[in-house]
């Protein structure tokens, strides 16, 4: 499994998996590009979303760049314990 992401109403949601996620977004009216190091995980249509959650289930995660969009939520939402995101826009 790798990290996947959609937009619900105003919010990227990006799914980590076990492994290390290293989560870029790029946002370019009128698309958002999510990447997971360098692999593209997502091309979605730009629908006004404003924040971003990370589920990341584990791995070490990392948000490297969130683009323009506000970190509403960070951390083990749905998965097991062990593992916190890290990086420098986690605040």
């Amino acid at each position: 499994m790798s990290a996947t992401a959609a937009i619900f109403h105003d919010t990227l949601v990006v799914t980590g998996d076990a492994a290390v996620n290293r989560i870029s977004v790029v946002h370019t009216s009128p698309r958002v590009l999510i990447y997971d190091s360098s692999v593209k995980i997502a091309d979605l249509s730009d629908v006004g979303a404003t924040k971003l959650r990370l589920d990341n289930k584990a791995g070490n995660d990392a948000i490297v760049d969130p683009a323009d969009l506000t970190v509403v939520e960070l951390g083990i939402i749905g998965g097991p314990a062990g593992s916190v995101p890290q990086g420098t826009h986690l605040s």
